[in-house]
């Protein structure tokens, strides 16, 4: 009995043992049908889609200048997973709406023109699978409490640091507490951004804007010679930010659309960022968003609902009011440094001081054409 036993262990063992096994790469296929909303499915369809011509899912490894910023078509999405919300990712991939008014392959403003194109039904959920894996691992988490809603203290603070320390709203759009929106559209709405930025995100990108966009229009605020807000503030105004479109309040009034509504097209000058100096990069990049191309006060963010409309710095009675040690402080601390409007950011962390010294000589010598401090 005990022979018989033995003898038919070792048919079974080698029974199993010369049954053909299935190949590897089939089983990785079985895998991915059975997660059709994969990220590993999703970067599949990312690259079949052509996403990544425009997106780079990789963050850079070297310096950035202004000419390889504008080269890219799109913005990085290395750490979309950090920054954005699922629910919100989806439904844009279906239905994707303008977040900017202007484009981002370009040096000067020019009106954005075009839809970005819907992603096929069958790879949403897998691409947002895939997006939301790709995440910043240095990014704090927790930093900003959602637990409980804004305090009405919290609110008045918020707003303050939004809407008047550095009017935030010159150039992003937002929602008013009468449901409408106002402010610029240089830069993404911030209509409904509680539905879709991460809280803890809006802070890392406040508190250090070139982590995550190496060349940005974005003034910075905790870094260098420029100090405007204290960690507490960028706290408090990061909260402030993540309740928009969930919370009640000054600027965070709920919104059904968060589409950027058609504004008056604003004369627009096309720049060949090829053929210009430093300087002249420079203020087409970051200065043209308010005070225009030609300096004449016609850039996209010039908006009637503004308190304050941007200064003509081609006027030479109105530029020559100023000394250059003035408009020096002005690029580097913001327009409150000179009793001006906060809606004018402070350049300081974002420009070296010979760059901005360059920007005093071209605003005497080319736009304004006037000498300073009443000469």
């Amino acid at each position: 009995m005990r022979v018989r036993l033995a003898i038919a262990r070792w048919a079974l063992l080698l029974a199993f043992v010369s049954a053909p096994l299935a190949p590897v790469a089939a089983l990785g296929a079985g895998s991915a049908k059975a997660n059709p909303g994969s990220p590993g499915a999703g970067r599949a369809a990312f690259e079949r889609l052509g996403c990544g011509a425009c997106h780079r899912v990789t963050a850079p490894s070297g310096g950035m200048d202004v000419a390889a910023r504008v080269a890219q078509k799109g913005p990085d999405l290395w750490f979309a997973g950090s920054k954005l919300q699922r629910p919100w990712l989806s439904g844009w991939l279906k239905n994707p709406t303008p977040l900017s008014g202007i484009r981002y392959d370009r040096l000067g403003p020019e009106p954005a023109s075009g839809r970005h194109p819907a992603t096929p039904a069958g790879d949403v959920a897998a691409v947002t699978a895939y997006l939301m894996s790709l995440t910043d691992p240095q990014m704090p988490a927790g930093v900003v409490d959602m637990g409980q809603p804004m305090s009405r203290t919290g609110r008045i603070w918020g707003n303050r640091l939004f809407g008047k320390e550095q009017q935030c709203f010159a150039c992003h759009r937002t929602g008013t507490r009468f449901g409408d929106q106002v402010g610029g559209i240089s830069a993404p709405t911030l209509v409904g951004a509680g539905k879709r930025l991460n809280p803890d995100w809006i802070h890392a990108w406040l508190t250090n804007p070139t982590r995550y966009v190496p060349v940005t229009r974005m003034p910075v605020y905790l870094q260098g010679a420029y100090s405007g807000y204290s960690p507490e503030q960028m706290g408090q105004l990061a909260r402030y930010i993540a309740a928009m479109g969930l919370e009640t309040g000054d600027g965070a009034t709920p919104a059904t659309d968060t589409t950027p509504p058609a504004v008056t097209p604003w004369p627009v000058s096309p720049v060949d960022g090829k053929n210009l100096s430093r300087v002249e990069t420079n203020f087409q990049f970051l200065c043209a968003q308010c005070h225009g191309a030609k300096g004449n006060a016609t850039g996209p963010n010039a908006s009637k609902q503004l308190e304050v409309l941007p200064a003509d710095l081609t006027d030479p009675v109105y530029m020559a009011k100023f000394t250059d040690d003035q408009i020096f402080r002005t690029l580097t601390f913001g327009g409150p440094v000179n009793n001006l409007s906060s809606l004018m950011p402070p350049w300081g962390n974002r420009l070296s001081d010979d760059e901005r010294h360059e920007l005093v000589r071209y605003i005497r010598a080319v736009l304004c054409k006037c000498k300073g401090g009443g000469g």
